[in-house]
Protein backbone atom coordinates (compact mmCIF):
# COMPACT_ATOMS: atom_id res chain seq x y z
CA UNK A 1 0.00 0.00 0.00
CA UNK A 2 2.95 2.42 0.71
CA UNK A 3 4.08 1.72 -2.67
CA UNK A 4 0.45 2.86 -4.48
CA UNK A 5 1.06 6.58 -2.14
CA UNK A 6 4.51 6.94 -3.23
CA UNK A 7 4.39 6.78 -7.52
CA UNK A 8 2.19 9.57 -7.99
CA UNK A 9 4.47 11.88 -5.33
CA UNK A 10 7.37 10.50 -7.92
CA UNK A 11 5.27 11.08 -10.83
CA UNK A 12 4.36 14.58 -9.38
CA UNK A 13 8.30 15.38 -9.13
CA UNK A 14 9.33 14.49 -12.74
CA UNK A 15 6.22 16.80 -14.33
CA UNK A 16 7.43 19.50 -11.93
CA UNK A 17 10.98 19.31 -13.43
CA UNK A 18 9.99 18.85 -17.03
CA UNK A 19 7.98 22.09 -16.63
CA UNK A 20 10.61 24.00 -14.89
CA UNK A 21 13.09 23.10 -17.44
CA UNK A 22 10.98 23.94 -20.15
CA UNK A 23 10.42 27.17 -18.80
CA UNK A 24 13.49 28.19 -18.06
CA UNK A 25 15.27 27.23 -21.97
CA UNK A 26 11.71 29.24 -23.14
CA UNK A 27 9.77 28.99 -26.25
CA UNK A 28 11.68 28.04 -29.55
CA UNK A 29 13.28 30.81 -31.48
CA UNK A 30 10.88 31.82 -34.54
CA UNK A 31 13.11 31.57 -37.88
CA UNK A 32 12.33 34.55 -40.62
CA UNK A 33 10.83 34.04 -43.49
CA UNK A 34 13.18 34.44 -46.72
CA UNK A 35 11.60 36.91 -49.24
CA UNK A 36 12.20 35.49 -52.43
CA UNK A 37 10.38 37.47 -54.23
CA UNK A 38 8.11 41.28 -54.55
CA UNK A 39 5.58 42.35 -55.83
CA UNK A 40 5.45 46.04 -56.98
CA UNK A 41 2.55 48.07 -58.89
CA UNK A 42 3.76 49.17 -62.57
CA UNK A 43 2.64 50.79 -65.66
CA UNK A 44 3.72 49.53 -69.54
CA UNK A 45 5.89 52.27 -71.14
CA UNK A 46 7.91 52.38 -74.06
CA UNK A 47 11.51 51.76 -73.72
CA UNK A 48 12.21 55.93 -74.12
CA UNK A 49 9.10 56.89 -72.46
CA UNK A 50 6.06 58.83 -73.86
CA UNK A 51 6.14 61.91 -74.91
CA UNK A 52 3.91 64.98 -75.94
CA UNK A 53 3.83 66.56 -79.09
CA UNK A 54 3.89 70.03 -79.34
CA UNK A 55 4.16 72.92 -82.06
CA UNK A 56 6.49 76.07 -82.56
CA UNK A 57 4.20 78.32 -83.13
CA UNK A 58 0.36 79.37 -82.83
CA UNK A 59 -1.94 78.72 -85.61
CA UNK A 60 -5.04 76.66 -87.06
CA UNK A 61 -4.47 73.28 -87.77
CA UNK A 62 -4.96 72.68 -91.39
CA UNK A 63 -4.31 68.93 -91.42
CA UNK A 64 -3.83 65.77 -89.80
CA UNK A 65 -2.14 63.05 -92.36
CA UNK A 66 -1.64 60.44 -89.58
CA UNK A 67 -3.95 58.61 -88.20
CA UNK A 68 -3.99 57.55 -84.27
CA UNK A 69 -2.12 54.11 -83.94
CA UNK A 70 0.01 54.59 -87.13
CA UNK A 71 3.34 53.95 -87.01
CA UNK A 72 5.56 56.53 -88.59
CA UNK A 73 9.60 56.96 -89.22
CA UNK A 74 11.71 59.63 -88.11
CA UNK A 75 11.02 63.01 -89.45
CA UNK A 76 7.59 61.96 -91.08
CA UNK A 77 4.67 64.63 -90.88
CA UNK A 78 2.48 64.77 -88.86
CA UNK A 79 0.66 68.03 -88.46
CA UNK A 80 0.39 70.75 -90.79
CA UNK A 81 -0.20 74.48 -89.67
CA UNK A 82 -1.85 76.83 -91.56
CA UNK A 83 0.96 78.38 -93.71
CA UNK A 84 -0.12 80.56 -96.74
CA UNK A 85 1.93 83.75 -95.43
CA UNK A 86 5.04 82.24 -94.39
CA UNK A 87 4.76 80.65 -97.52
CA UNK A 88 4.49 83.83 -99.65
CA UNK A 89 7.43 85.43 -97.32
CA UNK A 90 9.33 82.44 -98.47
CA UNK A 91 9.15 82.81 -102.21
CA UNK A 92 9.34 86.60 -102.19
CA UNK A 93 12.99 86.17 -100.40
CA UNK A 94 14.15 83.40 -102.44
CA UNK A 95 12.97 85.83 -105.39
CA UNK A 96 15.10 88.48 -103.69
CA UNK A 97 18.03 86.60 -103.63
CA UNK A 98 17.87 85.66 -107.20
CA UNK A 99 17.75 88.74 -108.20
CA UNK A 100 20.43 89.97 -106.17
CA UNK A 101 23.05 87.05 -107.92
CA UNK A 102 21.41 87.59 -111.42
CA UNK A 103 23.23 90.97 -110.38
CA UNK A 104 26.31 90.04 -109.14
CA UNK A 105 26.74 88.10 -112.17
CA UNK A 106 26.55 91.08 -113.88
CA UNK A 107 28.64 93.21 -112.14
CA UNK A 108 31.41 90.48 -112.56
CA UNK A 109 30.91 90.36 -115.76
CA UNK A 110 31.26 94.28 -116.20
CA UNK A 111 34.19 94.35 -113.57
CA UNK A 112 36.09 91.96 -115.88
CA UNK A 113 35.51 93.91 -118.75
CA UNK A 114 36.95 96.92 -117.13
CA UNK A 115 40.06 94.90 -116.02
CA UNK A 116 40.65 94.27 -119.60
CA UNK A 117 40.11 97.39 -120.97
CA UNK A 118 42.61 98.83 -118.03
CA UNK A 119 45.17 96.63 -118.82
CA UNK A 120 44.94 97.11 -122.49
CA UNK A 121 44.94 101.23 -121.40
CA UNK A 122 48.28 100.88 -119.66
CA UNK A 123 49.41 98.98 -122.80
CA UNK A 124 48.38 101.66 -124.72
CA UNK A 125 49.98 104.48 -122.35
CA UNK A 126 53.11 102.66 -122.26
CA UNK A 127 53.42 102.91 -125.99
CA UNK A 128 52.44 106.65 -125.73
CA UNK A 129 55.35 107.29 -123.21
CA UNK A 130 58.20 105.49 -125.04
CA UNK A 131 56.83 107.32 -128.14
CA UNK A 132 57.24 110.55 -126.78
CA UNK A 133 60.66 109.82 -125.48
CA UNK A 134 61.79 109.11 -128.75
CA UNK A 135 60.04 112.66 -130.40
CA UNK A 136 57.71 110.44 -131.97
CA UNK A 137 54.61 111.66 -130.15
CA UNK A 138 53.83 114.13 -128.17
CA UNK A 139 53.80 115.16 -124.73
CA UNK A 140 49.81 115.89 -125.09
CA UNK A 141 49.09 112.53 -126.20
CA UNK A 142 51.47 110.98 -123.44
CA UNK A 143 49.38 112.88 -120.84
CA UNK A 144 45.87 111.89 -122.94
CA UNK A 145 47.15 107.97 -122.29
CA UNK A 146 47.99 108.34 -119.57
CA UNK A 147 44.88 109.99 -118.41
CA UNK A 148 42.68 107.49 -119.63
CA UNK A 149 44.58 104.69 -118.21
CA UNK A 150 44.03 105.97 -114.74
CA UNK A 151 40.13 106.73 -114.84
CA UNK A 152 40.03 102.96 -116.02
CA UNK A 153 41.95 101.90 -113.19
CA UNK A 154 39.84 104.21 -111.11
CA UNK A 155 36.71 102.48 -112.96
CA UNK A 156 37.72 98.99 -112.05
CA UNK A 157 38.12 100.21 -107.91
CA UNK A 158 34.73 101.28 -108.15
CA UNK A 159 33.18 97.99 -109.85
CA UNK A 160 35.68 96.06 -107.17
CA UNK A 161 33.74 97.87 -104.14
CA UNK A 162 30.51 97.30 -105.90
CA UNK A 163 30.98 94.02 -106.14
CA UNK A 164 31.80 93.56 -102.14
CA UNK A 165 28.70 95.48 -101.46
CA UNK A 166 27.21 92.87 -103.39
CA UNK A 167 28.55 90.66 -101.95
CA UNK A 168 27.42 91.63 -98.40
CA UNK A 169 23.77 92.08 -99.67
CA UNK A 170 23.72 88.71 -100.74
CA UNK A 171 24.48 87.40 -96.90
CA UNK A 172 21.96 89.64 -95.81
CA UNK A 173 19.52 87.81 -98.00
CA UNK A 174 20.49 84.31 -97.75
CA UNK A 175 19.84 84.96 -93.92
CA UNK A 176 16.77 86.37 -94.78
CA UNK A 177 15.73 83.23 -96.92
CA UNK A 178 17.03 81.14 -93.86
CA UNK A 179 14.58 83.23 -91.43
CA UNK A 180 11.66 82.81 -93.23
CA UNK A 181 11.93 78.63 -93.99
CA UNK A 182 12.86 78.38 -90.21
CA UNK A 183 9.40 80.16 -89.98
CA UNK A 184 7.66 78.13 -92.85
CA UNK A 185 9.00 75.02 -91.01
CA UNK A 186 7.78 75.83 -87.48
CA UNK A 187 4.00 75.37 -89.35
CA UNK A 188 4.64 71.48 -89.20
CA UNK A 189 5.12 69.13 -86.79
CA UNK A 190 7.14 66.02 -87.68
CA UNK A 191 8.44 63.05 -85.37
CA UNK A 192 10.71 63.53 -83.44
CA UNK A 193 11.91 59.42 -84.42
CA UNK A 194 10.37 56.44 -84.84
CA UNK A 195 7.46 55.63 -83.51
CA UNK A 196 3.57 55.73 -83.09
CA UNK A 197 1.28 58.48 -82.62
CA UNK A 198 -0.91 57.39 -79.78
CA UNK A 199 -3.25 60.00 -79.66
CA UNK A 200 -4.44 63.30 -81.00
CA UNK A 201 -5.37 66.45 -78.92
CA UNK A 202 -5.26 68.86 -81.88
CA UNK A 203 -8.35 68.63 -84.63
CA UNK A 204 -8.56 69.90 -88.05
CA UNK A 205 -9.76 74.03 -87.72
CA UNK A 206 -8.76 74.04 -84.47
CA UNK A 207 -6.17 76.57 -82.96
CA UNK A 208 -3.12 75.50 -81.00
CA UNK A 209 -0.17 77.50 -79.40
CA UNK A 210 3.47 76.66 -78.61
CA UNK A 211 3.73 74.38 -75.60
CA UNK A 212 0.42 73.67 -75.78
CA UNK A 213 0.24 69.18 -76.11
CA UNK A 214 -1.13 67.94 -79.77
CA UNK A 215 -0.89 64.43 -78.34
CA UNK A 216 1.27 61.21 -77.46
CA UNK A 217 3.60 59.77 -78.95
CA UNK A 218 5.47 56.29 -78.24
CA UNK A 219 8.97 56.21 -79.13
CA UNK A 220 9.96 52.92 -81.12
CA UNK A 221 11.77 50.44 -78.40
CA UNK A 222 11.43 47.53 -76.15
CA UNK A 223 8.20 47.55 -73.73
CA UNK A 224 9.11 48.20 -70.46
CA UNK A 225 7.18 48.09 -66.87
CA UNK A 226 7.70 51.46 -64.59
CA UNK A 227 6.99 50.15 -60.88
CA UNK A 228 7.64 51.75 -57.57
CA UNK A 229 9.05 48.92 -55.37
CA UNK A 230 8.36 49.63 -51.50
CA UNK A 231 11.34 50.74 -49.20
CA UNK A 232 10.74 47.70 -46.65
CA UNK A 233 12.71 45.69 -49.79
CA UNK A 234 14.20 48.30 -51.91
CA UNK A 235 17.49 47.88 -51.41
CA UNK A 236 17.40 44.05 -52.71
CA UNK A 237 16.51 44.83 -55.87
CA UNK A 238 19.26 44.70 -58.50
CA UNK A 239 19.44 45.60 -62.40
CA UNK A 240 19.88 42.08 -63.99
CA UNK A 241 17.25 40.36 -61.77
CA UNK A 242 14.59 38.77 -63.12
CA UNK A 243 10.83 39.76 -63.45
CA UNK A 244 7.69 38.76 -64.64
CA UNK A 245 4.55 40.80 -65.39
CA UNK A 246 1.14 39.83 -64.13
CA UNK A 247 -2.50 41.62 -64.02
CA UNK A 248 -3.35 43.77 -61.84
CA UNK A 249 -4.89 41.47 -58.82
CA UNK A 250 -4.35 38.33 -61.25
CA UNK A 251 -2.19 35.43 -61.15
CA UNK A 252 -1.61 34.54 -65.64
CA UNK A 253 2.15 35.00 -66.59
CA UNK A 254 1.57 37.97 -69.12
CA UNK A 255 5.08 38.95 -70.02
CA UNK A 256 9.09 37.83 -68.80
CA UNK A 257 11.88 40.28 -68.20
CA UNK A 258 14.74 41.67 -66.57
CA UNK A 259 15.43 44.65 -64.25
CA UNK A 260 16.92 47.51 -66.25
CA UNK A 261 17.60 50.51 -64.27
CA UNK A 262 16.91 50.95 -60.44
CA UNK A 263 17.17 54.44 -58.77
CA UNK A 264 19.66 55.30 -56.38
CA UNK A 265 17.30 57.50 -54.35
CA UNK A 266 13.75 56.70 -52.21
CA UNK A 267 10.86 59.06 -53.07
CA UNK A 268 7.61 59.47 -52.24
CA UNK A 269 4.89 57.38 -54.14
CA UNK A 270 4.20 59.30 -57.25
CA UNK A 271 2.84 56.61 -59.86
CA UNK A 272 0.20 55.69 -57.78
CA UNK A 273 -1.23 58.06 -56.14
CA UNK A 274 -5.20 56.88 -56.49
CA UNK A 275 -4.27 52.93 -55.07
CA UNK A 276 -5.12 52.66 -51.88
CA UNK A 277 -3.16 53.27 -49.18
CA UNK A 278 -1.20 55.83 -50.78
CA UNK A 279 -1.60 58.67 -48.13
CA UNK A 280 0.64 56.31 -46.00
CA UNK A 281 3.89 58.18 -46.03
CA UNK A 282 5.87 55.14 -47.11
CA UNK A 283 8.44 55.77 -49.48
CA UNK A 284 9.45 53.81 -52.67
CA UNK A 285 12.24 53.13 -55.15
CA UNK A 286 11.61 53.53 -58.86
CA UNK A 287 12.26 50.19 -61.18
CA UNK A 288 11.87 49.87 -64.88
CA UNK A 289 11.58 46.25 -66.31
CA UNK A 290 12.37 45.81 -69.61
CA UNK A 291 10.30 43.12 -71.58
CA UNK A 292 11.52 41.53 -74.33
CA UNK A 293 9.76 38.40 -74.34
CA UNK A 294 5.89 38.88 -74.81
CA UNK A 295 6.05 42.39 -73.83
CA UNK A 296 4.66 43.42 -77.53
CA UNK A 297 1.11 42.20 -76.53
CA UNK A 298 0.55 44.13 -73.38
CA UNK A 299 -1.21 47.75 -73.91
CA UNK A 300 0.61 51.00 -73.32
CA UNK A 301 -0.13 52.66 -70.16
CA UNK A 302 -2.07 50.26 -68.47
CA UNK A 303 -1.32 49.20 -64.73
CA UNK A 304 0.17 45.57 -64.07
CA UNK A 305 1.51 43.64 -61.16
CA UNK A 306 5.60 43.15 -61.77
CA UNK A 307 6.70 40.40 -59.73
CA UNK A 308 10.36 40.61 -59.00
CA UNK A 309 12.88 37.62 -58.02
CA UNK A 310 15.60 38.65 -55.67
CA UNK A 311 17.30 35.67 -55.53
Amino acid sequence: MRFIFILPAVLLVACSAKESTTSAAGPAPVQPATVREVVALGRIEPEHKLTSLAAQASGVVEALPVAEGQEVKKGELLLTLNHAVEQAQVTQARSQLGTQQAQIAADAAALRSAQAQARNLARTAQRVQELTARGAETAQSRDDAQTQATTQQQEVARLQAAAQSAQAQLATLRAGVAVAEAQLRQRFVYAPGAGRVLKWEAEVGGSVSPGTSLGDFAPAGRPTVLCEVDELFASRVRVGQAAYVRPQGGTEHLASGTVLFAAPYLKQKSLFAATAGAAEDRRVREVRVVLPVGGDKLLLNSRVECVIDLQ
